[in-house]
C-alpha cells in the first residue's frame, strides 16, 4: 500500500514504484504485493505487467473479491473489453450491490457499442457518483440530451469541485475538449486521486490528439520521461 500512497501524496511516482517493487521482492506470494505491482505498471501504460501481476494476485488468494475486482479493473485499463466484461459480472454474481462496479461493467459495455444495456446497468450502480457519471456519458451517446444534462447538473450540484475527474471523463466523452482539460486542470491543483490512472483512463482517449494531453501527463509527473 505504500507506493500507492506515495503515488497519492505527492505524485512521485517513482519513489512509489521503488517501494512496490521492494515489497513484491520481499514477498511475491503476496496478493497485496502482487496488487501494488499491478497498479504501478498499469498506471504507466505498461499493461502486459500489469495484466501479468493482476493474474497473478488473483491465483494467489483467488476467494478475494476485491483481488479479483482488481483484476477486472486492470483488464478494463488495459482495453481488454470483453474479458474484463466477464470479470466484472463475477464480482457481481457474488456482490450485486458492489461499490462503483455496475457503473465500471456499464462503460465497458458501452464502449463495446452498446450503450442500450450499458444504461440499464449503469442505473443500477449504488454509487451515487459513479452511477451519474456512468449516465451522464450513456444517455448522451443515446441521444438523450436532457438526462444526461440532468445527470451532470446532479453530480455537481452534489460534489462540486470534488468530481473534477469525472467531469473531465463526461466532457471529454461528450466531445468537449476544452472543458474537459479545464476539469483535468483544477484535478491536478486539487491533487484529485482519481487522476492516478488518467494516462490509461478509457473515457479520456479523445483527449489523447490534442497537443494539451502531452502537457497535462507531463503536469502530471506521466509523460513519456515518466516511464
Amino acid at each position: 500500500m505504500l507506493g500507492n500512497v506515495l503515488a497519492n501524496a505527492d505524485h512521485d511516482w517513482a519513489a512509489a514504484l521503488t517501494e512496490v517493487e521492494k515489497a513484491l521482492a520481499l514477498n511475491p506470494g503476496s496478493a497485496a504485493a502482487q496488487q501494488n505491482y499491478a497498479f504501478s505498471q498499469i498506471q504507466r501504460g505498461h499493461y502486459d505487467p500489469g495484466i501479468a501481476a493482476a493474474r497473478r494476485a488473483s491465483e494467489l488468494d483467488p476467494l478475494s473479491l476485491n483481488v479479483l475486482l482488481n483484476l477486472a479493473n486492470t483488464l478494463h485499463f488495459a482495453r481488454h473489453g470483453e474479458e474484463a466484461e466477464t470479470v466484472y459480472r463475477r464480482v457481481l454474481a457474488a456482490e450485486p450491490d458492489r461499490p462503483r462496479v455496475n457503473a465500471f461493467l456499464a462503460l465497458v459495455i458501452y464502449l463495446r457499442g452498446a450503450p442500450e444495456p450499458a444504461r440499464a446497468i449503469a442505473a443500477r450502480e449504488s454509487l451515487r457518483y459513479s452511477r451519474l457519471t456512468a449516465l451522464a456519458i450513456i444517455d448522451r451517446a443515446l441521444g438523450r440530451r436532457e438526462a444526461a444534462a440532468a445527470s451532470l447538473k446532479e453530480l455537481s450540484d452534489t460534489y462540486g469541485d470534488k468530481a473534477a475527474t469525472q467531469y473531465a471523463q463526461i466532457y471529454a466523452q461528450w466531445g468537449q475538449p476544452d472543458q474537459a482539460f479545464e476539469w483535468l486542470d483544477r484535478g491536478l491543483t486539487m491533487r484529485d486521486p482519481g487522476l492516478l490512472l488518467a494516462k490509461v483512463d478509457p473515457m479520456l482517449e479523445p483527449l489523447h490528439p490534442d497537443p494539451r494531453w502531452r502537457l497535462f501527463l507531463n503536469n502530471l509527473g506521466l509523460g513519456d520521461s515518466s516511464d
